[in-house]
């Protein structure tokens, strides 16, 4: 049995409540009596209710969102994916349009907020290590180009809860792995293509230094 005034449980042939003395409704004994308390159940259903509306999967990060902004790919194309992928619940919830343009205007109000940050703390550490001659501000400047992902990824969470509010826990478990799968996928590609665009760019140079010398 589950008091309705407490909301714990108790055994069913108990005349009252084991935690608060309030009377069993459904007991013999309590029948035909006439009690002021509210009907049975009915603050475990609304404490049920609100646990159902406070409790969302997303919760406080997506990792997806964050992965695919470490992808440097244009604010465009993270708020694209990322919509792509929770498509069906924004759908339901007729927030498609909504989400896709909050995702869009904070992808670029976060660069423009971060970048400047980024920039002048990064040109001060290098100065400092020009002028110590060593690169003691390497790991420093790593954590700072987290900063954009991580924001973005507690943004992406939070845009997702507002608008889907009745997310299914089990529908967003398989989005969340089939799409934070595919941002690591897309991540490495990224860093593929990038380290032999370098590899390119200094093989040219080096021909380059070489016809000049011969």
């Amino acid at each position: 049995m589950i008091c309705h005034k407490c909301g714990k449980e108790y055994e069913d042939d108990m005349p009252n409540c084991l935690w608060c003395d309030a009377p069993n409704l459904q007991h013999p004994a309590n029948k035909g009596k006439q009690f002021t308390e509210a009907p049975a159940q009915s603050i475990s259903t609304e404490s049920a209710e609100t646990e159902a509306t406070e409790a969302h999967p997303a919760g406080l990060f997506m990792w997806s969102a964050a992965i695919f902004a470490a992808c440097n790919l244009g604010y465009l194309y993270i708020a694209i994916l990322i919509t792509f992928f929770h498509k069906k619940a924004l759908q339901e919830n007729k927030a498609l349009g909504r989400f896709f343009v909050g995702m869009l205007i904070a992808s670029i109000g976060l660069y423009f907020i971060t970048a400047p940050v980024i920039s002048v703390i990064s040109t001060s550490l290098l100065k400092i290590n020009e002028l110590n001659g060593g690169h003691s501000s390497s790991t420093i400047l790593l954590a700072l180009s987290a900063l954009y992902p991580i924001a973005q990824g507690f943004i992406g969470a939070k845009l997702l809860k507002f608008y889907t509010p009745d997310y299914d826990s089990k529908d967003y478990r398989k989005n969340s792995v089939v799409s934070t799968i595919a941002a690591i996928v897309l991540f490495f590609i990224c860093a593929l293509c990038g380290f032999y665009t370098d590899i390119a760019q200094n093989g040219t140079q080096f021909a380059q230094i070489l016809t000049k010398k011969y």
